[in-house]
């Protein structure tokens, strides 16, 4: 084993507080935040001539661990996007929300300028009793056999899309449906 490069003078411990130092350092920790011990902690391993014996396993964790340190410091702490303030809605945003339904408006598009999550406007209508509106078909059976047709010639289902007005996942689903004549 090496040396200690700061050794111990004739039992004369280089903290005047002694051993009753490190336990201060102890409680002090449990009240102090995280990241002012691992700065602390930092300083002190930094120092050269601190860890005696560069090659040993315990002193290669230690500047591993000052390594990953080291990145988490340069990262940006706490979440990347902030959670949306929960709020209760009031008895006039659930009115509107049933009045645009009725009048026509998709959960999409409530969700949309509502700024107001899915499920709660879902909620928010099955409370009121009202019925959800099933999906209709973008496109007729006579349209999708068409649509079929024109696949068939060499229309791509994009091409296709943009002549019906639909999605080209629309135009796939709806002329897998049709059978083959």
């Amino acid at each position: 084993m090496g040396q200690l490069s700061n050794p111990i003078v004739s039992g004369v411990s280089p903290d005047p507080k002694g051993l009753s130092g490190a336990t201060e350092v102890k409680k002090k920790a449990k009240r102090t935040p995280k990241r002012k011990i691992f700065k602390s902690l930092w300083a002190a391993l930094e120092d050269p001539g601190w860890l005696s014996n560069p090659d040993s396993t315990f002193n290669m964790a230690v500047a591993e661990l000052l390594e990953i340190m080291k990145d988490a410091e340069g990262r940006k702490q706490g979440r990347k996007t902030p959670i949306p303030a929960l709020r209760h809605l009031s008895k006039a945003d659930v009115d509107l929300i049933v009045a645009k339904y009725q009048a026509g408006s998709s959960i999409k598009e409530l969700v949309r300028d509502l700024k107001i999550h899915r499920t709660t406007i879902m909620h928010q209508l099955e409370k009121r009793g009202i019925p959800r509106r099933r999906i209709r078909r973008k496109m007729n059976d006579v349209l999708a056999t068409e649509a079929k047709h024109l696949h068939n010639l060499g229309y791509s289902y994009y091409a296709l899309a943009g002549r019906y007005q639909v999605s080209a996942d629309t135009i796939k689903r709806e002329i897998e449906r049709i059978p083959n004549s």
